[in-house]
């Protein structure tokens, strides 16, 4: 064995270290998250809607530069054109700078990532109905005592269902399983299940004023009961910050023009996957 050469021991020492470092630690927290559904789901929305973020500012800078070029090439073309002599041609070409091409390659690339994520993110949905069901099910076994609440509760199941069916056909008529869809149709489809999780949405925050109005006129002192409010204190206030980034996006998604642009939509669905993604990452801690 050569001086240069590792000695098995040398390698059992890195593998050891590795294991009980922190980065080893995270990969396992984070291997844990990706063993549920929720845990595929909140990672995948945060890495889309990150991607459609950085996907927007990459193509604002590479619009910006295309706009450079062109200048760059109308003002070469026009003092050339004062040079030449009648019946002649110009033929000119402006090569195009690395960092052009550069950012044209990550922002094809980043607008595929998004794109690829968002459509096995609807392929997921396909079993929604399943967990609708469930929702149901708890829903009329033990569902909220408040009146109000119990309403607002069968309503959302009504608005997801009605969401996820429209939405489930029109992804597979854009995939060619169902048949006879036209393209328009398509689209409009899309846009009522977009009008239905707005309903959705809506009604989450009637939940949250209603759960704020009926929490606080509890008034218990117990140790446990302190402990117990402020989880559920924890949760409102996540569910709150979620609904009111969804809340521009489904109106945004509700209209066939849409309403704000992809900037927006990015940096309000990042917020949604960061809150989701952070509970992920507290429900599964060790």
């Amino acid at each position: 064995m050569t001086d240069s050469t590792p000695s098995p021991k040398t390698d059992v020492s890195i593998l050891t270290n590795f294991f009980a470092s922190p980065t080893n630690n995270n990969l396992a927290h984070l291997r844990r998250i990706l063993s549920t559904q929720s845990g595929i789901d909140s990672t995948l929305l945060l890495t889309n809607y990150t991607l459609v973020l950085v996907n927007s500012q990459l193509k604002r800078l590479l619009t910006t530069d295309v706009q450079a070029l062109t200048q760059r090439l109308l003002a070469s073309t026009s003092k050339s054109l004062s040079t030449l002599d009648s019946g002649e041609k110009l033929i000119t070409a402006i090569p195009v700078p690395s960092k052009t091409s550069r950012l044209a390659e990550w922002q094809a690339g980043t607008e595929a990532g998004a794109r690829l994520i968002s459509e096995v993110r609807a392929f997921m949905r396909l079993w929604g109905l399943i967990g609708i069901v469930g929702w149901a099910e708890r829903t009329h076994k033990a569902g909220p005592k408040d009146t109000l609440l119990r309403a607002i509760a069968w309503g959302q199941v009504a608005a997801n269902a009605t969401y996820l069916v429209l939405e489930h056909g029109a992804y597979l008529a854009s995939k060619g399983v169902l048949r006879g869809w036209a393209p328009e149709r398509m689209k409009r489809t899309m846009v009522w299940a977009a009008r239905a999780f707005a309903v959705h949405v809506a009604l989450d925050f009637l939940r949250l004023m209603r759960t704020w109005s009926v929490e606080t006129a509890s008034t218990s002192n117990e140790k446990e009961g302190k402990i117990a409010k402020e989880e559920a204190a924890w949760m409102w206030w996540r569910s709150f910050y979620i609904d009111t980034a969804y809340a521009p996006l489904a109106v945004h998604w509700s209209l066939e023009q849409g309403a704000v642009g992809e900037t927006w939509v990015g940096l309000l669905g990042s917020v949604a996957g960061v809150l989701g993604f952070r509970e992920a990452w507290r429900q599964t801690a060790a």
